[in-house]
């Protein structure tokens, strides 16, 4: 994939020496957070975080997004750091100055020694130490670290838990490799040890050796101090046949890619070697001529996503990102350092730069037209090669040709389309299309006719065109301000789908392989028109698109203000990939320039940039940089903001992930954080999240680069919470931590159950003694009402005896005067009336309830009886509704009323009349008992001051029993009649009474 070249148009010429190499290395230091600027180690560990050991600023743990630092403050043994390490328990090991601290995720565990510790190797579930006075192995208690215990010991090396030995006491032990038999090599100040587990042997000279990489393969590179590279091979140690940085290699890495050499050395800078046979192969060198900013190379790591750290001595830590992007600016030879065009054949580079006019580049070098060559010194904004001829188009001073000796501008071309030439596009047949950036678009046919295409003629939504292209039917696509025109052969050629872009600035038009059109637009985005459809393109870095072009691999690239956007295909012409390009992955550009691209018989790529230009290596691209969106973690979770692990739930926590298994919590433990991240320490910056709660949340979260989720007062349930990373617009794999929070124990089924028994049982008590006291006092009610009424009932009989007397004796008497008068048939009438009387006033009184008829028999009886006993002295009437006569009703309740009626109020008065009616008002059975006598106040006059009224009010109370709680107000109403002059005119009474269905 390596292969010795200059920078060149096309790998394959070489250029003018003052055309420089500048590869993209992105350089963190103190500025960027970095405690030192001098970094002696890096190391990787498994959760992709860089550990970057400093010389006086102790380690700093990179992210990809910023550094954190661990010093003497946090417990480091010292703050000059040579070499760091992970072991099989994923502890971190730091080697400083004056001894060991390993982190394992809660506490640094440090144990200090009276020597430099220079290097750390993994070993088997041990840890190879070397010191500046020989080798220790040490081996850590898996319950407790404790404290290391020095003793001398005649063996090399002796395997102790919690205890250290020595081997090559009192030698300068720098590196400690395993070979595949087991032995262990030594890099100590005296050479090349090799350690069987027996015997110790020396293997080639007594130099310094520093550093022992395997090449993968069974052999060896070593680096020795002064004495440059060697190799360690079956035939023994051999000296490889190139210098570096005067000999001084003091790191070496292996590249596990594709097994080269990067070698870093103390002045030279930094080596890229690929060894075969007995030769060794510079790929490049780097050093602060061509981006590094120091020579001075102290360590070498290359990252899981491809990424190459170069520990500096002076510098900090530099990231190169590979060798894809090769950027030309203003000290290369860009005038202006910027690119407004770009297009070439087979023997050059033609760029509209910056500073105006062109420049020409091959394998001469570069040369610069303008003014003095007949070309203008306005910026050239495009370009096409017809034949052999070049047509370049300015801003403000038209289209000019160029035969390859000199330029001519073409004034008749002016005259029809202006100086403001945008695009331009060869019609494949001889014709030239040319756009304009005021005067719409033109069509220069071989004949030398014109054919303009305008957006006051209605085939333009603007006059400014942006870009032309043909798509697979020859139809020809104009982007344009005011959307895309689509014109065949001449004819504009009507698109429905396309109205939605009306009005919308069309910057880039292109079409793919498979026929359809892509269309980059001015802040609105990307958009791909297939089967008569128009659809958004999501997952862009920006919705500004300058440039769209479609590759010769079958890969879409996508140009905005803040870089590039490259989509890959299936075989179906579905997107099955998506990687951005930055700064951070070497396109230093940034800013892409209005259509400024090319691409070249080798498939090279080349962007102008408001920064110069910039070229692609596709093939320096493949398995290099990982674009893969990384695996996220959960850190830690956090109850009422405290780490779990500090709560009575954190018993087992331990190691960098402080995250349980399973979680419980009581009802009220319900405030929970979740802190995640996903590594990347190529793109940390560009990774977003989105979580969901399970249980609680209904949709993802907002995309954020945030990486803590906080939830409140949740309630009681059984939750997941799920967060996944998004890099590039593509979703990576999810993570999920289940939890429950219990319910409280008064809503729990046990204690619902219990609660609802209990409560059933006293509410079954209460009830059961309300019952009872219910039915109690019902009883004595009943039993109070039942006495009442029959006292009631007694009372009325008594009455009705002690009326009988009277009543007797005035009847027989009326009768026996009748007799002696010799009235013997009405003697017998009134003797029957008197004997149907007493019987039924005797049938009667062992009733409580007879139909209203038998009453109103009873009471015509009584009536006449009297009227006989009084000689006729007034007269009655007696009314019912035939509806009402079938009703049951208490016998002789109105009886009472009818006599007080008849005996204090017509009889005193000498003659008069008495009216009983009976009708039904409001569901109530009303009686009305009217007579036209001396009034209630005479009669009271006339009646002895003993007499007692006691039938009325008995009768009363009788009515209200018979009402029970239903009883209206008042049962029985008495009224007076008073005539104008204050004189009574007698009295009437209603009786309300229920009436009772027969």
């Amino acid at each position: 994939m390596y292969r010795l070249f200059a920078v060149c148009l096309f790998l394959c010429l070489s250029i003018h020496a003052g055309w420089a190499q500048h590869y993209h290395f992105t350089g963190y230091s103190l500025k960027e957070g970095l405690s030192q600027s001098q970094v002696y180690s890096l190391m990787e560990d498994s959760r992709g975080k860089l550990w970057i050991g400093t010389q006086g600023g102790g380690v700093d743990v990179f992210d990809g997004i910023g550094f954190e630092n661990y010093s003497e403050l946090e417990g480091l043994a010292n703050n000059f750091v040579n070499a760091i390490a992970e072991d099989e328990d994923l502890n971190v090991w730091v080697g400083t100055d004056e001894g060991v601290t390993v982190f394992d995720g809660d506490t640094a565990h440090s144990f200090l020694f009276d020597e430099e510790i220079a290097c750390l190797v993994s070993d088997s579930g041990t840890m190879l130490v070397g010191t500046a006075n020989g080798l220790l192995k040490c081996t850590l208690s898996k319950n407790t670290f404790g404290t290391y215990e020095y003793e001398a010991s005649n063996n090399p090396i002796t395997s102790m838990v919690m205890d250290t030995s020595w081997v090559l006491k009192g030698e300068v032990v720098d590196d400690v490799k395993r070979d595949s038999l087991g032995r262990y090599l030594l890099g100590t100040e005296n050479g090349l040890m090799v350690w069987d587990g027996k015997a110790l042997e020396a293997v080639g000279g007594k130099h310094h050796l520093r550093r022992i990489s395997s090449d993968g393969k069974g052999g060896w590179w070593l680096a020795y101090y002064g004495l440059g590279l060697w190799y360690l091979g079956p035939d023994g140690v051999r000296k490889m046949p190139i210098e570096l940085g005067k000999g001084n290699v003091v790191s070496l890495y292996v590249d596990p890619l594709d097994k080269s050499v990067w070698a870093g050395t103390l002045y030279g800078g930094l080596y890229h070697l690929r060894g075969k046979d007995d030769e060794v192969e510079l790929i490049r060198q780097y050093g602060v001529n061509n981006g590094l900013g120091s020579n001075r190379i102290r360590s070498v790591l290359r990252d899981r996503d491809g990424g190459l750290w170069i520990g500096n001595s002076g510098a900090g830590v530099y990231r190169f990102s590979g060798d894809r992007f090769l950027h030309f600016g203003e000290d290369e030879g860009v005038l202006g350092g910027g690119a407004f065009s770009i297009q070439g054949d087979k023997k050059g580079l033609w760029i509209g730069c910056f500073a105006g006019g062109l420049v020409r580049l091959d394998d001469e070098g570069y040369r610069h037209f303008g003014i003095a060559d007949g070309l203008t010194d306005a910026k050239i904004y495009s370009m096409a090669k017809m034949g052999d001829e070049w047509y370049f188009g300015s801003e403000g001073r038209g289209l000019y040709r160029y035969d390859g000796e000199r330029f001519e501008r073409q004034i008749e071309v002016e005259k029809q389309v202006g100086r403001f030439v945008r695009t331009l596009l060869p019609d494949g047949q001889g014709g030239l299309w040319i756009g304009s950036a005021d005067c719409g678009l033109l069509h220069w046919k071989t004949d030398g006719t014109f054919v303009k295409f305008s957006k006051t003629k209605g085939e333009l939504g603007g006059d400014r065109v942006n870009d032309l292209a043909y798509d697979q039917d020859s139809a020809l696509w104009v982007a344009n301000f005011g959307g895309v025109s689509v014109f065949k052969e001449d004819q504009k050629v009507a698109i429905p789908a396309l109205e939605v872009l009306d009005g919308i600035r069309v910057k880039s038009v292109v079409c793919d392989q498979w026929g359809r059109m892509w269309l980059g637009t001015n802040g609105k985005g990307l958009f791909c028109y297939s089967d008569k459809e128009l659809k958004p393109v999501e997952g862009l870095h920006s919705r500004n698109i300058y440039m769209v072009h479609w590759d010769k691999l079958g890969r879409l690239w996508v140009g905005t203000e803040r870089g590039l956007d490259r989509f890959s295909f299936d075989r179906n012409g579905e997107i099955n990939g998506q990687e951005f390009f930055g700064y951070a992955e070497g396109f230093t550009g940034m800013e892409l320039i209005q259509n400024a691209v090319w691409e070249d018989a080798n498939n090279h790529l080349w962007f102008g940039t408001v920064k110069g230009l910039s070229c692609y290596f596709p093939e320096l691209d493949a398995d290099r940089i990982s674009q893969e969106v990384p695996a996220i973690e959960l850190n830690e979770i956090r109850l009422f903001y405290k780490p779990l692990q500090n709560t009575a739930y954190g018993e087992g926590l331990s190691g960098w992930s402080k995250v349980p298994s399973g979680l419980e919590l009581e009802y009220d433990e319900n405030h929970l954080s979740f802190n995640f991240q996903a590594v990347s320490l190529q793109a940390g910056k560009d990774i977003f999240y989105e979580w969901k709660l399970e249980g609680f949340d209904k949709e993802w979260s907002p995309r954020t680069t945030q990486q803590l989720a906080t939830y409140s007062n949740l309630p009681s349930g059984h939750y997941s919470f799920k967060v996944r990373p998004i890099l590039n617009g593509v979703s990576g794999e999810e993570t999920q931590f289940t939890f429950k929070v219990n319910s409280p124990f008064w809503v729990r089924w046990w204690f619902l159950l219990g609660f609802f028994v209990f409560g059933l049982s006293i509410a079954w008590l209460v009830y059961s003694w309300r019952k009872k006291v219910w039915r109690e006092r019902d009883r004595k009610k009943h039993e109070l009402e039942v006495l009442s009424l029959k006292l009631s009932e007694l009372e009325q009989k008594s009455l009705r005896l002690q009326m009988n007397p009277h009543f007797l004796f005035n009847c027989l008497n009326s009768i026996k005067g009748l007799i002696a008068e010799g009235k013997a048939r009405e003697a017998r009438l009134n003797l029957t009336r008197f004997a149907r009387l007493m019987r039924s006033t005797l049938d009667h009184s062992r009733l409580s309830h007879i139909p209203l008829n038998q009453e109103l028999d009873s009471l015509r009886s009584y009536l006449e009886l009297e009227q006989m006993s009084h000689e006729g002295k007034f007269d009655f009437h007696i009314n019912a509704p035939e509806e009402s006569i079938d009703m049951l009703v208490p016998p002789m309740l109105v009886q009472p009323f009818v006599e007080n009626a008849l005996i204090h109020g017509v009889l005193p008065k000498g003659d008069g009349e008495v009216s009983v009616s009976f009708l039904l008002e409001g569901g109530l059975l009303k009686c009305v008992v009217e007579d036209n006598g001396v009034g209630r106040e005479k009669a009271m006059e006339k009646k002895s001051k003993d007499h007692q009224s006691s039938g009325l009010a008995i009768t009363q109370e009788r009515l209200r029993l018979l009402f029970g709680e239903k009883a209206p107000e008042e049962v029985v109403v008495f009224e007076d009649h008073i005539n104008a002059s204050g004189d009574s005119q007698g009295t009437s009474v209603s009786i309300f009474i229920p009436p009772f269905i027969s």
